[in-house]
């Protein structure tokens, strides 16, 4: 979709950022991650972005 973005993801120490910038309204994050041990996790979360 036009709108898609494939983010790149840092540790700060704290917690995993990626720099983004949304336009108002809802969103779907769809993530994927490999663990060390080969493990896959995959999350959906739905986000509502207000302006």
């Amino acid at each position: 979709m036009k709108d898609d973005q494939v983010l790149e993801f840092t540790h700060d120490g704290t917690a995993f950022v990626a720099p983004v910038t949304l336009a108002r309204g809802n969103w779907n994050i769809r993530m994927t991650a490999t663990a060390e041990d080969g493990t896959l996790y995959s999350r959906r979360l739905v986000l509502h972005v207000k302006k």
